[in-house]
């Protein structure tokens, strides 16, 4: 069978979803034997970040098939997998049209995947100037800390591939850790923490390192983990160390170990000021929201360095994205409209463009539908609304921010929360719901109908 359609096949009777663009990549490129190396050379993305899409891939896998999946073995699982699922008859059971998604691709093969970052290259990433060239030039500075900050889904992961991809240019190392990717037992547990982050760093700079042999107990994780760093990576490599830090927010789930790590970050930072071999190192932190667990501001790494916050997008910005799915004949009301009802958040954008472009729904229907569970948006609403019926502070935060038509102070954890989640905007201390959208479901699906005013 095709590589393609085994693909197709596998999307829809494993997966059940339609890969991802990096996902896709790695999956298609490792069955034919090539190296995460040779995969960055053909893409526009970085080997640390396939490493960590590669990670994900084999774990879901191993998941869905009940069998240990590693890069070495996927491609014999698949290939059994494929057989039996060919031998039961599949796909010419049960009527499924298994070309529609080859349809799809052929016709909108340069619109973008929607669940991942944007590729380098692509007309579809929006800059939002002067965000980008700020982080351009922080970033090579010696020692530098940038911290970006964005809710979910707001393009921190597409500028992240532009930062990796400029210091890589520059014969900088980098090594990309994504929190998402540690369980929880490795999150709340300092030692594991660090330990975890050094055997991605080993992995991804191709380090010949036994930590078992340079881990000492006696002196305590965080010592530990700065002699690793100092010996074994700033000791050994000439070249600056970047070390992305992505979704740092998991650590502010776990109070006792973000007491201690994030100091330590400030403390590298402010060593980084002064000694040579530290200078080697630049940071870049990117999480949803701001922390709320207590640091002394002398300790806190989210006071030093360069902030950088992604705003929505501008009508202009809208405008540009708009054209470049072909839907030039958008006039300006008709992109007031869309941009009332989603804020300017660049995923719901796309998400509209997207269907308008494909032909799924037309603008009229979008946004007569776009808030109930049959419209466009309907699986991605009833997800957070699973999410915030299992967490009831958050629905009575929500319920008292609705109530109002300014912005009102609630409870300062439950603001932070739902701002990662791009539901509310906070301006100081003062919460607001951030689109037409979130009003509209969560009126129907959240709260009792007698709470919303007329």
């Amino acid at each position: 069978m095709p590589l393609a359609k085994s693909l197709q096949l596998l999307e829809q009777t494993l997966f059940d979803r339609q890969l991802t663009d990096s996902e896709y990549q790695v999956l298609s490129q490792v069955i034919q034997g090539k190296s995460y190396g040779a995969i960055a050379q053909e893409t526009s993305y970085v080997e640390g970040y396939l490493k960590v899409v590669g990670s994900r891939l084999w774990r879901e896998l191993s998941n869905r098939l009940g069998q240990k999946v590693t890069k070495k073995n996927v491609r014999s699982i698949l290939t059994d997998y494929l057989s039996t699922v060919e031998a039961l008859g599949y796909p010419s059971q049960n009527g499924v049209n298994h070309d529609a998604k080859v349809v799809l691709k052929v016709e909108a093969p340069h619109f973008p995947r929607l669940d991942g970052p944007i590729p380098l290259g692509s007309t579809f990433y929006i800059e939002r100037p002067p965000l980008e060239q700020l982080a351009f030039e922080e970033i090579v500075r010696p020692g530098c800390l940038l911290r970006l900050k964005a809710p979910c889904k707001y393009g921190k992961s597409s500028l992240l591939v532009r930062l990796v991809d400029r210091v890589e240019s520059l014969e900088y190392k980098t090594v990309f850790i994504d929190f998402q990717e540690a369980e929880q037992d490795t999150l709340s547990q300092l030692d594991h923490l660090l330990r975890w982050i050094c055997v991605n760093v080993i992995r991804q700079l191709d380090l010949a390192v036994n930590l078992e042999k340079t881990w000492f107990p006696a002196l305590g994780s965080k010592l530990n983990f700065k002699s690793f760093l100092q010996e074994q990576v700033f000791g050994v490599l000439s070249t600056p160390i970047v070390l992305v830090l992505n979704e740092v927010n998991q650590i502010f789930e776990h109070p006792q170990v973000a007491q201690d790590f994030l100091p330590m970050l400030r403390s590298f930072y402010e060593q980084a000021q002064s000694s040579e071999s530290w200078r080697k190192l630049r940071l870049i932190m990117a999480y949803t929201t701001d922390i709320y667990v207590p640091l002394n501001i002398k300790q806190s790494p989210f006071n030093v360095g360069l902030p950088l916050c992604l705003p929505s997008f501008n009508l202009a910005q809208a405008t540009v994205l708009a054209q470049r799915y072909g839907l030039q004949a958008f006039n300006t009301d008709q992109l007031l409209q869309l941009m009332q009802l989603l804020g300017g958040q660049p995923y719901l954008l796309n998400r509209a463009f997207y269907a308008v472009a494909t032909k799924k729904v037309s603008l009229t229907q979008l946004l007569q539908t776009a808030a109930t569970p049959t419209g466009i948006y309907g699986p991605y609403l009833h997800h957070y609304l699973t999410m915030l019926r299992e967490q009831p502070n958050l629905v009575e935060a929500l319920a008292v921010i609705m109530e109002n038509v300014t912005p009102v102070q609630i409870d300062q954890i439950a603001a932070y929360r739902l701002a990662s989640l791009g539901i509310v905007v906070l301006d100081g201390y003062q919460a607001s719901i951030s689109c037409d959208l979130y009003r509209q479901y969560f009126k129907h699906t959240l709260l009792p109908t007698n709470a919303m005013p007329a």
